[in-house]
Parts: structure tokens; sequence; C-alpha cells
């Protein structure tokens, strides 16, 4: 286990090296689609991402920067990363707000659906790792802490 403190927070994260292969998948999966500029939504996305220093291979910034980001999304392909989907409102909102600023085209990676049914997306809307619904049990076992 190896520790790193997040400066945002001041606060400490454990990182357990045999939890994060799945994130190194979640990378593999964003670096593969090539994005120009991948977004982070939520807040544990991109404190995961500063935690593990998981490298998406572009420009990277929350979802709460786009609006103050307006030129590096004209024509861009742009990857909107999360954990996990729970319902998808955070997806839709950020897919609207980099099409509105000028997206080409935009894909959604996550690790995979919390549920199915309450998704407001489909499976096929969204690159997942994990093709089996996810469930509360298994979504704890992707934690870092």
């Amino acid at each position: 286990m190896t520790s790193t403190v997040l400066p945002s927070q001041g606060i400490e994260a454990g990182v357990d090296a045999s939890r994060s292969g799945v994130w190194l998948a979640l990378v593999d999966q964003v670096r593969s689609w090539r994005p120009d500029v991948v977004v982070l939504v939520a807040r544990k996305m991109p404190r995961l991402a500063q935690a593990l220093e998981l490298d998406f291979g572009a420009p990277t910034l929350t979802d709460l920067a786009v609006a103050f980001a307006d030129g590096a999304f004209a024509g861009a392909r742009v990857a909107v990363v999360d954990d996990v989907v729970n319902v998808g409102s955070t997806f839709a909102a950020a897919r609207a707000s980099v099409v509105e600023r000028g997206a080409s085209e935009v894909a959604l990676f996550a690790v995979g659906f919390r549920s199915f049914e309450d998704a407001m997306l489909s499976k096929d809307e969204v690159h997942c790792i994990s093709p089996e619904q996810l469930g509360r049990g298994r979504t704890s076992s992707l934690s870092t802490d």
C-alpha cells in the first residue's frame, strides 16, 4: 500500500496496488480512443486520477472547468470519464456541455453501471470495463480507501 497526499483536500488516500488494475484498464481504454481532451466528471474521478497518477494521454480537466475552457473543445474528440454510472445524469450533462462548446465527437467511459434498470443511459452509450451490472457490493471493491 502506498500513500498519496491530495493537496486540494489535505487528506491522505491509501492506494492499494492490487485495486489499481481496473483504473489502468480504464485509462488504456480511453487512450486507445485517442481523445484530444479528457473530462473527468463529479468529484471522485478527478481525485482518483490524481491519487493513482492516471495519465489519459491528453489534456485533462474536470467537468466543473468546462465552462472556462471553451476553446479547448472546438472540433475536438472528447472523452468523458467517470468511475461508475449510477443514473447517468452527470455523464449526460457533461456530454451536452462539451457538445455545446463545439466538440466534434464525444465518448463516455466508466468502469461499469451500478444498475441497468435505474440508468438513463444505455449500455451502448458508455464504454465500460465491466460489462456486468456492478451493484452496491461490487462498487465498494473499486474504492482506493
